[in-house]
């Protein structure tokens, strides 16, 4: 269930970014629709890759005595799904600019 609203709400998301800058350079949705789905696998990589950017910026090692010890907790974010979900975002809207601009690209 979670994943799946990580799923839908990356989605809603990328589609949001479209729009916006659809609107802000005033063209075609289907034209920005790689540039967002790009930018967004490299925005999300950047935080979600084994030597990302968020752990490079976090304090050192603290010993185990000095933390607090919680019971388990449940995981909301899955970086796997957005990171696939942007994937997918790009490769749709890739194979729908292929098709619709078929006649460009062959001529």
């Amino acid at each position: 269930m979670v994943k799946g609203l990580n799923l839908i709400g990356t989605a809603a998301v990328l589609i949001a970014l479209n729009v916006l800058v659809m609107l802000a350079l005033d063209t075609a949705f289907i034209e920005v629709s790689l540039l967002v789905g790009i930018a967004a696998i490299v925005v999300v990589r950047l935080f979600t890759s084994p030597s990302n950017f968020a752990k490079a910026n976090r304090v050192g090692p603290t010993n185990k005595l000095e933390t607090v010890q919680l019971g388990e907790q449940k995981t909301y974010i899955h970086p796997k799904v957005i990171v696939n979900t942007c994937f997918l975002y790009t490769a749709v809207f890739f194979v729908v600019v292929m098709v619709a601009y078929y006649d460009y690209f062959t001529a």
